[in-house]
């Protein structure tokens, strides 16, 4: 995964926030880069056996990593993913997993994503404590996504990319 020699803490604020997570990627030797649509950094890793893309978002409250799955849920079997997703969240110690259910433009209807949301207002980061949350998020996104992965339709690992990165 990712690794950081603290320099210490830093105020999360407004546009530098976004400076301030560039930074820490930059330093922890991330593979990623900044996409002015989605407003995030998106970061290219490997799983243990899939790629995990991670996209990060930050203001003056808040610190949000996602993780879309390189696959796609089918209307016909959306309640067994939504079992599946109920099972692994009951187990899951950070964040989240969801899925989208809106049918827009975009043609979102059937992701699944991992996330987490960090309530950071007034308060300091430091590079190691994000990237240990950073870490933590790609672990447990590697941990479950096998369990996904037979419920749902992959996405080539070409495609997923382009559709991020």
């Amino acid at each position: 995964m990712f690794k950081k020699k603290d320099k210490g803490p830093v105020k999360v604020r407004g546009a530098g926030a976004m400076k301030t997570m560039g930074s820490y990627l930059e330093a922890a030797g991330a593979d990623y880069k900044y996409e002015n649509e989605l407003a995030s950094y998106v970061v290219w890793s490997k799983g243990d056996d899939l790629p995990i893309l991670t996209m990060i978002s930050a203001d003056d409250d808040w610190i949000r990593i996602n993780c879309p799955l390189p696959f796609k849920a089918v209307p016909d079997n959306f309640g067994k993913v939504l079992n599946q997703l109920n099972l692994i969240n009951s187990n899951v110690e950070l964040g989240s997993f969801s899925l989208l259910l809106n049918d827009d433009e975009d043609n979102d209807q059937g992701t699944i994503i991992y996330g987490y949301s960090l309530p950071c207002a007034g308060t300091d980061l430091s590079a190691d404590f994000f990237v240990y949350l950073l870490n933590k998020v790609i672990g447990t996104m590697d941990k479950y996504d096998g369990d996904l992965k037979e419920l749902a339709e992959t996405i080539p690992e070409s495609d997923y990319r382009a559709m991020y990165f």
